[in-house]
């Protein structure tokens, strides 16, 4: 079945880029070559039709291979956020049977733990290199298995009742039925290209931009890891923001799916040049609730309204708000084609339009159920209907807004986190009797985990938070743990979860907010000034990292203490809230230290103080502008056709071997590279003059060469 997205696609537009990875764009030939070329690979393996293969895999054009080559030998696909705790992912690959992990070299060291731990026998096979694999002769590539629409595609998880998430399994079928009604919905075409911003193993991501993009033969736009050397940068996605606008401008993005986060961040990014948005048409969000402040903010900056989507693992897009208006922001649309959607009560009989109720749907792109659960089927997937858990009501229009969430997710830094697998982790400890977590609103926006628990013993929340470190990704973990005598709960025995809710750590941190500056300016000794700010710095740090105060030492890197990118985001973000001013996205990288970022917070006020503005505090650990090169500053005289009519005079000799001192002028060419030149022939004349333009255009903006 893979022919339905891959070989038909690449046979009707086989020149065509299907995905741009960085410095590396691949043709739809070139991508169902390597795809049948390592689909044979997998058979040499051993692996055969039904059994599972994991994909521990960040976004990367070696994620569409792996996906489309399990596909292409009727294996089923296992894909899980390589940010996961060994312990999170050996339990997927358990549940799910995994027979191989694909990955790369980056994450090959960690796989093999994860193996070693698992105690049986899984094959780990590194990506690195596939596309060469394109070259291979069409004799040595695997034949794709037996178009079945009923044969086991993917399996995903869904958050559990028991903390334990639910194995979904969706079909052939299902996905292909997914491709297919969500781009006729939405009128995508070859034409569009859309820039990927979500996760891949993610339902958003994988439905909305891998199986949309292949489908109709447009262009996937990955935005790239950040490396240093040959290690993965966890930086946070507004310092990815820069990045971001370029990719649209530069790849003449139109497609943009996000969630409220992404949206936030780049509506609020400040990156020193006006983004240039105007190729985009479709920007929609989904995974969470977007909010009116996001919808609007983007809209005033950018003249551009947000989509909301309403979709779920179970079935991927569910409906979409099409609508130009604004008054219908709130609204998440219509059904997408072939989608039949109900409001239902409690004892699920369909409902009049505008009543409130619970949201059934069915269509072919829904899963039969959860795997090895049937009480739970027969309570969620009735007459072809799944019941979500979500509430919500249905207009005259039938347009659908969500009102509310029987399952409660906390929102971390853009990612929903299920409370309920906390509480799993908390409630195996032995000295935790009952648990339980709740979402509590973060003074500069956005959520973070709070956990409740009554104890059996003796037990400290260093103690138990190092005990949730050790088992939850790190996004995952509470930032603070409460002890109690007892769970607040009503006479039926719920939990009363909205009476754990104490908004007093926000309190204390808006309180602290008022004064820091204010205590900081009273006193004319940079040294005391300096004091105040370490003081400040290590309660934050200790408050997000979940450590005690008296952990923060003076000499210790920020890395230290557990910084990763949603923590780093979340400290930049708690100290403009205390310093009342903007303040660097990327500063736990430019001031990797307690005294040096105590020393930059103090540089603030001083600028404060002086009436200077805050921003103009140079950045420590940038590097200084480069002189433009005195070759561009001559271009920025000729006209675009003069421009193109002197590329393509140099052309031949660019692609000549001995000129590969002159590789680093070629996005993703490092100097010398022979294989990257003779890969850069393969290219026709009016591919090299496309790339050659677009990193001119980026060198007048910056005045520095790609990295």
């Amino acid at each position: 079945m893979s022919e339905a997205f891959i070989q038909t696609t690449s046979t009707k537009y086989p020149q065509k880029t299907a995905v741009i990875d960085g410095p590396r764009r691949i043709t739809y030939e070139q991508l169902a070559a390597s795809i049948g070329s390592f689909a044979n690979e997998l058979t040499a393996a051993g692996v055969t039709e039904g059994e599972s293969i994991a994909l521990v895999l960040p976004n990367c054009a070696e994620f569409v291979i792996g996906f489309y080559s399990t596909l292409h030998i009727g294996a089923v696909v296992l894909a899980l956020n390589p940010l996961l705790k060994h312990n999170e992912i050996n339990y997927y690959l358990a549940d799910a049977q995994a027979r191989v992990i694909l990955t790369t070299k980056l994450y090959m060291g960690m796989c093999r733990e994860i193996v070693a731990a698992a105690g049986r026998s899984i094959e780990i096979i590194a990506l690195d290199g596939v596309l060469e694999g394109s070259r291979a002769a069409a004799s040595e590539r695997a034949a794709p298995a037996a178009a079945d629409p009923h044969r086991p595609a993917l399996f995903q998880y869904s958050s559990g009742s028991t903390g334990r998430p639910k194995k979904v399994m969706r079909t052939y079928g299902n996905l292909c039925a997914e491709g297919d009604n969500f781009t006729a919905t939405v009128g995508m075409t070859h034409d569009d290209v859309i820039l990927c911003l979500v996760p891949l193993f993610h339902a958003h991501g994988l439905g909305n931009c891998l199986l949309a993009a292949t489908m109709v033969g447009a262009t996937l736009v990955i935005l790239e890891q950040p490396m240093d050397g040959n290690a993965v940068v966890d930086m946070p996605f507004i310092a990815r923001c820069a990045r971001v606008f370029e990719l649209i401008e530069i790849e003449r993005v139109s497609v943009l799916p996000g969630v409220p986060y992404v949206f936030s961040a780049l509506s609020s990014a400040q990156v020193g040049f006006e983004p240039a948005l105007g190729s985009l048409r479709l920007c929609f969000s989904a995974g969470n609730f977007l909010t009116r402040d996001v919808f609007d903010a983007f809209l005033d900056r950018f003249g551009i309204a947000i989509k909301q989507l309403y979709g779920c693992t179970e079935a991927g897009s569910v409906t979409i708000n099409l609508e130009d208006d604004p008054s219908l922001a709130a609204s998440v649309g219509l059904p997408i084609r072939n989608v039949e959607l109900h409001i239902c009560d409690e004892q699920k009989n369909r409902l009049a339009p505008d009543a409130i109720g619970e949201i059934a749907f069915k269509s072919p792109m829904l899963t039969s159920g959860y795997v090895g659960l049937e009480d739970i089927n027969r309570d969620m997937f009735r007459d072809g209907f799944f019941f979500t858990g979500d509430l919500g009501r249905l207009d005259e229009a039938g347009r659908l807004t969500i009102t509310g969430r029987k399952k409660i997710f906390i929102d971390v830094g853009g990612r929903k986190v299920d409370p309920l697998e906390i509480e799993d982790v908390l409630l195996t400890h032995p000295r935790v009797k009952e648990a339980v977590v709740v979402g509590i609103k973060a003074p500069y926006g956005g959520e973070f985990a709070k956990a409740v628990a009554v104890l059996d013993g003796e037990c400290t929340q260093t103690e138990l938070l190092q005990y949730c470190k050790d088992r939850l990704a790190d996004f995952k973990v509470p930032r603070m743990i409460e002890f109690r005598n007892e769970i607040p709960k009503s006479p039926l025995g719920k939990i009363l979860r909205k009476n754990l809710v104490d908004d007093s750590a926000v309190a204390e941190v808006e309180a602290l907010g008022s004064t820091l500056s204010q205590h900081m300016r009273s006193t004319s000794s940079r040294e005391q000034r300096l004091s105040l700010a370490k003081q400040c710095v290590r309660q934050q740090i200790a408050r997000i990292s979940g450590l005690d105060v008296a952990q923060i030492g003076l000499s210790n890197a920020l890395s230290d203490f557990g910084l990763d990118s949603a923590r780093a985001i979340e400290l930049q973000m708690s100290l403009e809230n205390l310093m009342g001013a903007g303040l660097s996205a990327t500063m736990v990288w430019q001031y990797p230290d307690l005294d040096s970022l105590s020393g930059y917070l103090v540089d603030i006020v001083d600028a404060q103080t002086a009436g200077a503005d805050p921003a103009a505090v140079p950045d420590r650990a940038a590097a200084p502008p480069a002189a433009r090169p005195s070759a561009i500053q001559a271009i920025d005289d000729l006209s675009d056709d003069a421009i193109e009519a002197l590329l393509r005079s140099q052309v031949d000799g660019i692609l000549q071997p001995q000129n590969t001192t002159n590789a680093h002028t070629i996005p993703g060419l490092n100097e010398g590279d022979s294989a990257g030149i003779d890969r850069l022939a393969q290219l026709s004349d009016e591919d090299v003059t496309d790339l050659l333009l677009k990193e001119f255009a980026r060198l007048s903006r910056t005045g520095q060469p790609e990295a």
